[in-house]
């Protein structure tokens, strides 16, 4: 009985904690698709403003794979800078 009166104040705080971790990963996660949303629709429309025979251009020679490249690229790293700083905030008291 004394051990689970001593573990409950650490297990109350790590519930907290993966909460409040949850809380800030949903928020930061809705947050970043709206951007990557608003940065696609602004790549769509600058692209549908071009001519139809250099659009085809552009992506026989690879400028949609690039661009997806791009994307998941700028999907990575801000993925690992909120990962990175979420787990220093969780780690460190």
């Amino acid at each position: 009985m004394k051990l689970l009166a001593a573990l409950l104040p650490l297990l109350q705080n790590l519930i907290v904690r993966l909460i409040t971790a949850l809380g800030i990963t949903a928020v930061t996660y809705i947050g970043f698709e709206r951007i990557v949303s608003n940065f696609k629709s602004e790549v769509t429309q600058s692209l549908s403003g071009v001519p139809n025979d250099l659009l085809q251009f552009f992506y026989i020679s690879g400028g949609g794979v690039a661009l997806n490249i791009l994307f998941g690229a700028f999907t990575f790293y801000v993925s690992v800078i909120g990962l990175t700083k979420l787990t220093t905030k969780l780690g460190g008291k």
